[in-house]
């Protein structure tokens, strides 16, 4: 997989009040019919949880047993392995069970499309408050994408609204109008926009608290058209329209808000990337 080049920003202006956006707005007291309506949304989130969950673990253990299978005819004809990848084949099954999920749940107003497959990724920064992207060599619109995150920070004070991984979406080629879509490790997801090389924050929302300096998740993002949305855990955090950026180069980014050591590291695992085809 060639990974492309490589662009970076300074974010110093990023550097927020670490309590900002921290506590979720006052719910209303519900009535009978907002406490029906709750339950079956919460009803539906759950079942669509399990769905891509179910949909993930499967797929990874059908790929292992193909792994291991086409392992073991190897074998028998050669005295020496290398390592062996999962197939487009299992990760184009693996997309398709997650996209068919979002889907069925309401999340996406179609499947079809194709899959984009990418390998697992690993990057560190080590400058505070930066960040810098990978381009992927590929320029979905609208898209499904889905990966297993863990991440490590050589700071136990770091930045933690400055750490993180994410996503470059609808990105112009020279870095400077693009979406930017961070899981931060203070515990938020943020959705930037950049137009003219300047910084327009969209959303910031708290999602929870998350295990630092060292720890692992889920993140799915989706966008389609205006219509952007954030899961984290397989919970929608982020469900936003903006109109800023319609097209342009897809990217990994880690960001740091630390100098110390390696900085801030993410391992991006298990990756979808399902490229929707939408109709006009």
């Amino acid at each position: 997989m060639n990974a492309g080049k490589i662009a970076f920003l300074s974010i110093t202006m990023l550097m927020i009040s670490a309590c900002s956006g921290l506590v979720p707005a006052a719910t209303p007291t519900p009535t009978a019919d907002r406490a029906a309506t709750a339950v079956a949304q919460a009803t539906q989130d759950a079942q669509s949880t399990e769905r891509i969950q179910a949909t993930v673990e499967a797929v990874q253990a059908a790929a292992a047993a193909e792994v291991t299978e086409a392992a073991m005819t190897k074998a028998a004809t050669t005295p020496t392995l290398r390592p062996m990848r999962v197939t487009e084949t299992a990760q184009a099954e693996q997309a398709s069970g997650i996209v068919e999920s979002l889907f069925d749940a309401g999340y996406i107003s179609t499947t079809k499309g194709e899959n984009l497959p990418l390998d697992r990724f690993f990057d560190q920064v080590a400058k505070i408050n930066y960040f810098y992207w990978t381009y992927m060599d590929y320029a979905p619109s609208d898209f499904v994408f889905r990966a297993d995150l863990e991440w490590q920070s050589a700071s136990d004070v770091a930045n933690w609204f400055n750490s993180g991984c994410g996503i470059v979406f609808r990105e112009d080629g020279i870095g400077e109008n693009f979406y930017v879509v961070f899981l931060n490790l203070d515990g938020t997801v943020e959705l930037m926009s950049w137009q003219n090389d300047v910084r327009q924050e969209v959303v910031n929302e708290y999602y929870g608290r998350l295990d630092i300096p060292d720890g692992e998740g889920e993140l799915i993002v989706t966008a389609e058209g205006d219509h952007i949305q954030v899961f984290v855990n397989s919970k929608l955090v982020v469900d936003v329209r903006d109109t800023r950026h319609t097209e342009g180069e897809f990217a990994l980014t880690v960001i740091s808000g630390t100098n110390k050591g390696f900085g801030t590291r993410c391992t991006f695992d298990n990756i979808t990337l399902w490229e929707l085809d939408v109709e006009e």
